[in-house]
């Protein structure tokens, strides 16, 4: 499936669910928190993509328009079908949309992450 075709299923899906588009970047503010799921067209010229999801915490930053890469906690995403995959990321971002959330998976060790900006919220978490 191409790109064009993925976004086209993808958009009305998302938008369902409470997510704003921009470009390919789709967005929903989750009161603590913005959820961002991001498609990634491959650099490589071969017409593949990659599906990125993050959560973006309010408190540790004042992006209102966060991208995939600015957020806290991020991951990418398999994906078979348009349906599967938001169904997969909409129970991602809820596992992870707050402190409290976050830490439950810290303590479980299932948060994984890395760098200053995953730091960041090992730290709020420990706070």
């Amino acid at each position: 499936m191409t790109v064009e075709d993925f976004c086209t299923q993808l958009s009305p899906l998302l938008k369902e669910q409470g997510f704003k588009k921009q470009r390919l970047n789709w967005r929903k503010d989750m009161g603590s928190s913005f959820a961002v799921l991001n498609v990634q067209i491959s650099p490589w010229g071969d017409r593949s993509y990659y599906v990125n999801v993050g959560i973006y915490l309010k408190s540790l930053g004042e992006e209102t328009a966060p991208t995939h890469n600015n957020c806290h906690v991020s991951e990418r995403l398999e994906h078979e079908s348009a349906e599967s995959l938001v169904s997969e990321a909409t129970e991602w971002f809820a596992l992870r949309a707050d402190i409290s959330s976050l830490s439950k998976l810290h303590q479980a060790k299932k948060l994984l992450g890395k760098g200053l900006v995953f730091k960041e919220v090992v730290h709020a978490i420990n706070a």
